[in-house]
């Protein structure tokens, strides 16, 4: 890390921070990670593994449709760059932080597609889990959720 500056993860501050230990193995990280999994389980309907690949490299071997591995894939590299932005903290990122992360590639893949001169239908068959799922809880304030008491504008596209 640097010759003045503490080995120790950041995040649990127990173990030599290891870029590997730093993204994957910290019990800190690992948390973070599990609750990424269990809120795209509530999000795209199918278990997903809670393996490396999937979640840092985008790898994606389940099977599953094309557009859920496309939501799958925007999701998990929204939750890495939230993740980005507090590397140098002791925290994880906040729900607000990630679901607007999320909501930010919705919208950047909106105008990509538009771009591309798509129809609005294929947005809306990859990104109409997660409107739902945003929408319902923001409705409900679901306590079971995953993330909870975060209120996002959905309206926003």
């Amino acid at each position: 890390m640097g010759p003045n500056i503490n080995p120790k993860c950041w995040k649990c501050k127990k173990v030599d921070g290891t870029f590997y230990h730093m993204w994957w193995l910290c019990l800190e990280i690992r948390t973070y990670w599990i609750q990424i999994r269990n809120c795209l389980q509530e999000i795209i309907g199918y278990q997903i593994e809670l393996r490396l690949e999937t979640f840092l490299l985008g790898i994606i071997k389940d099977k599953l449709p094309k557009e859920v591995k496309y939501l799958l894939l925007h999701i998990t590299t929204a939750a890495r760059i939230a993740f980005v932005q507090v590397w140098k903290t002791p925290n994880t990122p906040n729900e607000e932080l990630i679901i607007h992360k999320i909501t930010e590639s919705a919208e950047m893949n909106m105008l990509t597609l538009r771009l591309k001169e798509k129809d609005d239908s294929k947005f809306f068959l990859i990104w109409n889990n997660w409107y739902k799922w945003l929408t319902n809880r923001t409705k409900k304030g679901d306590k079971k959720s995953n993330w909870n008491n975060t209120r996002v504008n959905v309206n926003k596209l």
